[in-house]
């Protein structure tokens, strides 16, 4: 079973900061999928937050979307 997010969602599972394990789920690439029996933490590369880690529904103000998506 996986999480399934919105690529408009602004999480850090949709961030371009977020280091965090995932993958696009659509072959359009406007979802992301975290499988639910997996670490949902990364570390975060952005201004702010650079080190700290988070889970994947977490918000702040830095959010960027992931590159990948559209």
């Amino acid at each position: 079973m996986s999480i399934v997010n919105d690529g408009n969602w602004q999480r850090c599972s949709t961030c371009e900061f977020w280091t965090g394990k995932r993958r696009t789920r659509t072959s359009d690439n406007t979802e992301v999928e975290i499988e639910e029996d997996q670490d949902k933490r990364g570390s975060c590369i952005g201004p702010t937050w650079k080190g700290s880690t988070y889970e994947y529904d977490h918000a702040c103000s830095d959010w960027r979307k992931w590159g990948v998506l559209r």
